[in-house]
């Protein structure tokens, strides 16, 4: 039995040539045969040694692919793995799986039936999903193989529309050149909210997409559905067949810009409103407009005081229904860090850090990640 690594080039930049900087072999699990620009998307498959095995175990914190355990030789893994690829729709339309990202593969895999596990992993011993602490190894159960995976509505429930999305390794090599300080996983992160986003929209020229990644990167992924934003994003400057999105989305992008520009004021300010209970006391006293300005200085004029009502009110309830008690000086707190971060902090590929913070441990994580770290403040 040889051990394969599947390798994500969405998530791992120039797979093939890492692996021939280790002197191995490399094959494309997608054809590339008089499509010499696949070689940039598809996944490579290659049977790693030691030294190159022990670079990918200490990539933990780092989505790139997949372990694969297979009596089957390299050369002939693209061809068994062949109707691994591709999932049916509801309506019987054959549409690209991306199992190898571990982001897919560990929400996918409970809601397969056995059968369908069996499926996905025929031809193979065992996969194996990187993980701080070791890999996951997911096996196959002793039942007969499905014939085909459907996308039924429990598999909906369990994956978001970006894993029938074939632009997100175009779309994470534009970020990459775009903002390239990003890590790798945090482009890959950028680009499948983008394209989920997309989707949700019907959009699909590229320039669009383009202009969507800077709206999330600047506005945080939650900007569409932000009661402060509304004014602006009602019907997100759509043309009437909701296929282009009007150029004049500049509006956003320079309130966007404003927030970064305050970035390092506000999260000073922010710092002080955790340390100290009587200065949260004192702007919760005031009016709401106060941090709106703090935030987006001059730019602030864009929101009519409804709008900043109606965002209070939305992050006052979205803390009250995870924390029912929190006091009044915590939902200051909590609304001048949406303020900051963004509506959608808690699901944002580019706030990992504050939205692990406050998913472990509430409102005193969040201090701790902004009064230890800063972190968040885009």
């Amino acid at each position: 039995m040889t051990r394969y690594a599947l390798i994500d080039s969405a998530l791992f930049e120039r797979p093939l040539g890492w692996a021939m900087s280790h002197g191995l072999t490399a094959v494309p699990l997608l054809p590339i045969d008089g499509a010499p620009q696949m070689g940039r998307i598809t996944p490579w498959l290659t049977a790693p040694n030691p030294p190159a095995t022990a670079e990918l175990e200490a990539l933990t914190d780092q989505s790139w692919g997949l372990w694969i355990d297979s009596d089957t030789p390299l050369a002939s893994l693209p061809g068994l793995l062949a109707d691994r690829r591709m999932m049916q729709d509801a309506d019987g339309a054959l549409v690209l799986l991306r199992w190898w990202d571990r982001r897919v593969l560990l929400p996918f895999w409970p809601a397969l039936m056995p059968a369908q596990k069996a499926w996905l992993l025929w031809g193979m011993k065992r996969l194996g999903i990187p993980q701080p602490g070791g890999a996951l190894w997911l096996e196959a159960p002793s039942v007969t193989p499905a014939a085909l995976l459907s996308l039924d509505n429990v598999l909906l429930t369990a994956l978001s529309d970006d894993m029938a999305a074939q632009r997100v390794a175009p779309m994470t090599a534009w970020i990459g050149q775009k903002w390239p300080k990003l890590s790798v996983e945090e482009r890959a992160g950028l680009a499948i909210a983008t394209v989920s986003l997309a989707r949700r929209l019907g959009l699909e020229d590229r320039r669009d997409w383009q202009a969507l990644a800077q709206l999330l990167a600047l506005l945080g992924s939650g900007f569409l559905d932000d009661p402060l934003l509304a004014p602006l994003t009602e019907e997100l400057f759509l043309t009437a067949d909701r296929r282009r999105l009007v150029r004049n989305e500049g509006e956003l992008l320079a309130l966007g810009n404003a927030r970064i520009a305050s970035g390092g004021n506000s999260l000073s300010l922010l710092r002080s409103i955790f340390l100290h209970d009587h200065l949260a006391a004192h702007y919760e006293a005031r009016p709401a407009e106060l941090l709106v300005r703090q935030v987006y200085g001059e730019r602030s004029a864009a929101f009519p005081a409804d709008a900043i009502a109606a965002a209070r009110t939305a992050s006052d309830a979205a803390l009250l229904a995870d924390y029912p008690g929190a006091s009044a000086i915590d939902r200051l707190r909590f609304w001048f860090i949406r303020l900051v971060l963004g509506s959608g902090f808690r699901d944002d590929p580019l706030r990992q850090e504050p939205a692990q913070a406050y998913a472990s441990g509430g409102m005193a994580g969040l201090a701790a990640s902004v009064l230890d770290n800063g972190q968040g403040a885009v």
